[in-house]
Order: C-alpha cells, then sequence, then structure tokens
C-alpha cells in the first residue's frame, strides 16, 4: 500500500518536513476527526529511514477507530531540493447505517446452546439492530436493538462527538430494558442451573449510564461512568430457589454503581494486533448506600503483550485479575467470575467459574496464512463492497486460578488451578470484524470446537 518515493532520488536528508496533509475519500468525517488520530501533523520532521514504518503505523491506527474498511497513507509529492513532503491520505469508510437481522442465542455463547440447550429454537432471540456509525462526521457511534423471542430487549447507546476544542473529551449515554423467561438461579457442576414458570416472565432488568471519556493523548484513555440499575426476580424464586440471590430472599435489587478505567493503548491494530501493548486498569463500585441493596468494589488490572517474529509469525501473552476490595459476602446474581463476556479460558467455554478474586493468563503464538481483497457485487452497500481479508493460524494456552469462599458447593473448578488449550483459526474481516474458531481442551480432557467474535465498534 506504501510507495517507498526513494528509489531513483536522493536520499540524504535525516529529516523531512511535512508541508501539507491532504485527504480523499472521507465524504462523512470531518478532516480534523482523521488528524486527531495521527501521531504526526503538519510541520513536524519525519526521520526519513524510518518514514515507511511511519506511515503504516498510522494506517493501522486509522483502521483501530472502525470508521474505516481501508486506509492508505502515501507521500504525493517530495521536495528533494528542500526535503519537504506533502503526505496523502485515503480512506474508505465503513457504513453509515447498518441494519443488524437479531438471530442470537439466549445463552451465554454458542456452546452453551448448542450442547446444554439441545439448539433449541425455543432459546433463540430475534428483532433488528440498527447501528449508526459516525452520524455526524466526528466519530459518533448509534446503536439500538429492538429484540424479541426468549428475551424481550431494548438496548441502547451513543457515543457523542466531542464537546471541547482539543477533541479530547466525550460523552456517551445508554439504556437498557430486558425480560427474561428463566433465570439462573445458582451454579451446579461449573454450570449455571436456570429455572422456568411455564413461560411466564421471573426476571427485569432496568440499567441507565451516563459516560464521560477523556482521551489527552492517543494511546491514553480515561473512562468514568455512573448509572443506575433495577431488577426483579419472581417473589417465590428469591425465596425458595435461592434465598442468596439478592440476599436476605429479597425480590428487587436496585442501586447507584461508578466505574473508571485507566487504558493505555500501544497495540498496533485493536481488532487482532500482531505488535505492542495494552495495559489497564478498571475499578468499579456497586451500590453507594442510597438504596442499602447491595456494597462491591472491585479492581480489574490488565496487561497485554504482542511481538511480532519476523513477517509472518506473532507471539502473544495476556493477564488479567479481578481483586474483591470488600470482602463481605455478596448477592449470587452479582457475583461474576470466569465464563462471561471475554473473561474465559479456553477450553472451559461451556462452564462458569463464580469468584471473588481470579487471575488468568492467556498465551497465543500465531501464523499469519494469507491475507487478499475480496470484491463484491455492487449489490453491497458501497463502503462494504471490497472486503479486506486476514487469515492467521494459531497455537494457544490459557491457565487460571478463581477463590470462591461463598458459593464452592458443587463447582469442583473453583479454588483450584484450571487450564486448557489448542489450536485456533482467526479471520479478520474489513478490518472491523474477527471470527474465532478453536478446538480446545481442558484439564478434564474434554474437546470441543468453540466459536467467538469481535467487532471494532
Amino acid at each position: 500500500m506504501l510507495v517507498i518515493l526513494c528509489i531513483g532520488l536522493p536520499c540524504t536528508a535525516q529529516f523531512l518536513k511535512i508541508t501539507e496533509i491532504t485527504m480523499e475519500g472521507n465524504k462523512r468525517t470531518k478532516n480534523h476527526i482523521i488528524k486527531r488520530e495521527l501521531e504526526f501533523k503538519v510541520n513536524d520532521r519525519l526521520q526519513q529511514s524510518q518514514l515507511t514504518e511511519i506511515l503504516t503505523k498510522n494506517e493501522l491506527l486509522l483502521l483501530s477507530t472502525g470508521l474505516f474498511t481501508r486506509v492508505s497513507i502515501n507521500v504525493s509529492e517530495w521536495d528533494v531540493d528542500n526535503q519537504r513532503i506533502i503526505i496523502h491520505i485515503t480512506v474508505y469508510e465503513s457504513p453509515f447505517l447498518i441494519p443488524i437481522p437479531i438471530f442470537e442465542l439466549a445463552d451465554r455463547n454458542f456452546n452453551v446452546w448448542w450442547d446444554d440447550h439441545n439448539h433449541s429454537f425455543k432459546r433463540v432471540n430475534y428483532g433488528v439492530k440498527l447501528a449508526v456509525l459516525n452520524a455526524w462526521g466526528y466519530g459518533s457511534r448509534i446503536k439500538l436493538s429492538f429484540q424479541f423471542g426468549y428475551t424481550p430487549k431494548l438496548d441502547f447507546s451513543a457515543l457523542l462527538p466531542f464537546i471541547d476544542h482539543n477533541q479530547s473529551v466525550r460523552l456517551e449515554i445508554g439504556a437498557l430494558y430486558a425480560k427474561n423467561k428463566e433465570v439462573s438461579l445458582f451454579n451446579e457442576g461449573n454450570k449455571q442451573s436456570f429455572v422456568d414458570k411455564n413461560e411466564q416472565v421471573v426476571f427485569k432488568r432496568q440499567r441507565y449510564k451516563l459516560g464521560l471519556i477523556f482521551r489527552p493523548k492517543i494511546a491514553m484513555t480515561h473512562i468514568l461512568r455512573i448509572g443506575y440499575s433495577y431488577h426483579w426476580i419472581d417473589p417465590e424464586l428469591a425465596s425458595e430457589g435461592n434465598p442468596d440471590f439478592f440476599l436476605d430472599s429479597r425480590s428487587t435489587q436496585q442501586y447507584i454503581f461508578a466505574e473508571y478505567q485507566l487504558r493505555y493503548d500501544k497495540r498496533d491494530l485493536r481488532i487482532l494486533p500482531t505488535k505492542g501493548w495494552l495495559a489497564s486498569v478498571k475499578i468499579y463500585k456497586d451500590g453507594f448506600g442510597f438504596f442499602d441493596d447491595i456494597s462491591v468494589t472491585n479492581l480489574i488490572p490488565a496487561v497485554e503483550y504482542y511481538h511480532p517474529i519476523g513477517k509472518r509469525f506473532v507471539a502473544s501473552i495476556g493477564v488479567h485479575a479481578k481483586i474483591g476490595l470488600e470482602r463481605a459476602k455478596q448477592p449470587y446474581y452479582n457475583y461474576r467470575g470466569l465464563g462471561y463476556g471475554d473473561n474465559y479460558l479456553r477450553g472451559y467455554e461451556l462452564f462458569v467459574v463464580d469468584a471473588r478474586d481470579y487471575v488468568y493468563g492467556k498465551f497465543s503464538l500465531g501464523f499469519k496464512t494469507f491475507s487478499t481483497t475480496v470484491k463484491w457485487p455492487k449489490i453491497m452497500l458501497k463502503g462494504m463492497r471490497m472486503m479486506p481479508v486476514q487469515l492467521y493460524l494459531s497455537v494457544n494456552y490459557d491457565v487460571g486460578y478463581s477463590s470462591d469462599p461463598f458459593y464452592p458447593e458443587n463447582n469442583s473448578f473453583t479454588n483450584s488451578w484450571l487450564n486448557g488449550g489448542g489450536l485456533g483459526l482467526n479471520v479478520l474481516l474489513y478490518n472491523t470484524l474477527q471470527i474465532q474458531i478453536e478446538y480446545s481442551i481442558n484439564h478434564l480432557g474434554q474437546k470441543g470446537v468453540f466459536l467467538h467474535s469481535n467487532t471494532a465498534f
């Protein structure tokens, strides 16, 4: 994608001055939003011997925003005598409106639905999700989900434009309302145990949040969120099914929550990194005494490191932990450990390991098998007609430990070291969508093929 223009030209100067940055393809995205993501600006001097590396790195920074499916940065003009250059940026924007049909599972992941619930279509949700990307050209995102079926849900979130002149502060808002026809009352055999009442709604939840995001530097982000949560469970299930669900046989729970997170992200491409590192620490508290329903405070640190080996191999290591800063007994519903979201060990996707404290490490060695671009017919959305594709094979190994002083009965995975791993196939589409297909085995010798996915937005 880069053109090395010093071929046939004298390349003796040590530094090159940027006199102008030009752009094309950004029909919606404002120029200053693109410039905000770059590590260079007009009048900067770039070391000539590192020019190709710098331009490639900044291509990946722009791709990491999720606003573009392809990016190309080149030197369009080079004043050899005065060692001045003009840098030209070409972007291909992601579609403005993406209507996504909802046909998803009510379970934690595909593997639980397939194995534990016999891939029953009664446990399927359907509807539509609307994603409005870069609505006003300021990098904003709006997501709205209308979901019906097994778990009716209305979910709204919005990342708003910058509110300051330096383009470092922005707000986010969100709201969620959901109803469930079954609820997990306890864990048994290292799995969630669900109960229902003849297709009646037995669990409801509401959540509202307001966030402030402060990004003073490209790699550094501060996130502060506050909000309100309300949960209701069928009173009979609360008193007879599990009195510890909200503690003291309560059928309702409400609380104010707050969290602060500091992230320092030096990875090259954030959705499928091949170089760099990430460090983050988050502290969150549920309950501030207003309703006397809950008081939980947790500290969650994490660090990841990616190191290229040659041109095709990349080694990675990630260490994540949770430390409960309040040691008193917590409600079962608010008590989460491994097996939820991205906090899982390979080979244990069918299980949950609740914990007050945990630590785990993830290790991988990846090999880039090929990279290409697929051209779709014009029936596709304009921003999606050219599809970059990257394919990686990987060898994986995970190890972790969880500490559960409150609900360890009949759950042998708690308070013990776990390890698993196997082989993986990672597919990156449009530089924004990652699909992982992994064959893994755990410490009991249980094997399976597991599916995971992730998006840049």
